[in-house]
């Protein structure tokens, strides 16, 4: 069986990782949301100040870190858009659990 590492679950520390850039990239296209300029290069490069960009296994793990009930119904292997306020709950309950500096 192969399985595409979309559908991998990540370990604490790469989930780490991977919402750290995720939510840096959100926080990015929020400042450019600011003017009309931003909001077309947002609008151009998919980017969004309000949601993140994660496969279902991600999201899955995103929630369960965030400490809400898990849906039932996510696809592993579908893209789905998390909304920021989970990714950021999340990335404080694994920044606490891993000792990382803010």
């Amino acid at each position: 069986m192969n399985i595409g590492a979309e559908q991998m679950p990540f370990e604490p520390n790469a989930l780490y990782r991977v919402l750290h850039f995720r939510i840096d990239t959100a926080d990015k296209a929020a400042e450019r949301a600011k003017w009309a300029g931003g909001r077309m290069f947002n609008l151009l490069t998919g980017q969004s100040a309000h949601f993140v960009p994660l496969y279902g296994t991600h999201v899955r793990q995103v929630l369960s870190w965030a400490g809400q009930k898990v849906p039932g119904g996510i696809a592993p292997a579908e893209r789905y858009e998390l909304r920021l306020d989970f990714a950021k709950l999340a990335y404080k309950a694994l920044r606490a659990k891993l000792e990382q500096p803010k």
